[in-house]
């Protein structure tokens, strides 16, 4: 008998509880539909279920004590900063892993992803709670999440585009750059 069914509910249990939203999650199912239809990879089902929910594992790790960090003490920028930085590092690591080192290596960077974005939303709305005026904060915080889910969306559109003229790796090597350039956006509004 499979297990996947057990992991696609943890993964989806995981996605509920923290409530990520989250470009990389999507990136990584069309990766393994790429995947599957070049025949690149030999994983099963099983395995495929894992590597999608590892990282809401270290999401969830990492939630809480990244959270109770930026709020005792004056390091949320920086927790933000090292999030946000270290995730795009593993994007930009993705492909490089998953085809010369493989299935266990990729599993643990999925896993250091998580643990490296878990605080970010929250540590978001501290920083917001922080710096923006409470008249102006409904307008703001409406702004900044919107943003996130616009995020989704061009990197939804454009991971086709990407694969199709330079192959598979170039998503994530296209996430990277988008990652990082709202890194630098990140860090300068705060």
């Amino acid at each position: 008998l499979s297990r996947t069914p057990i992991v696609a509910h943890a993964y989806c249990r995981a996605r509920l509880l923290t409530r990520a939203r989250t470009p990389f999650t999507y990136k990584v199912g069309s990766f393994l539909k790429a995947m599957k239809s070049t025949g690149t990879f030999q994983w099963n089902a099983q395995q495929q279920g894992v590597i999608l929910g590892c990282f809401y594992y270290g999401y969830v790790i990492s939630l809480l004590p990244g959270t109770f960090l930026a709020e005792k003490f004056a390091g949320a920028k920086w927790i933000l900063a090292i999030g946000i930085f270290g995730g795009s590092v593993c994007s930009l690591l993705t492909p490089l892993i998953a085809t010369r080192l493989g299935y266990e290596y990729f599993v643990a960077l999925r896993i250091l992803q998580g643990l490296l974005q878990g605080p970010t939303s929250a540590v978001v709305f501290t920083l917001m709670g922080k710096w923006i005026p409470v008249k102006e904060r409904s307008f703001l915080s409406t702004l900044v999440f919107n943003g996130t889910q616009f995020g989704t969306i061009l990197t939804l559109s454009l991971s086709g585009i990407l694969a199709e003229k330079w192959g598979w790796q170039s998503i994530f090597y296209g996430c990277f750059h988008l990652e990082t350039s709202r890194h630098i956006l990140t860090l300068t509004s705060f």
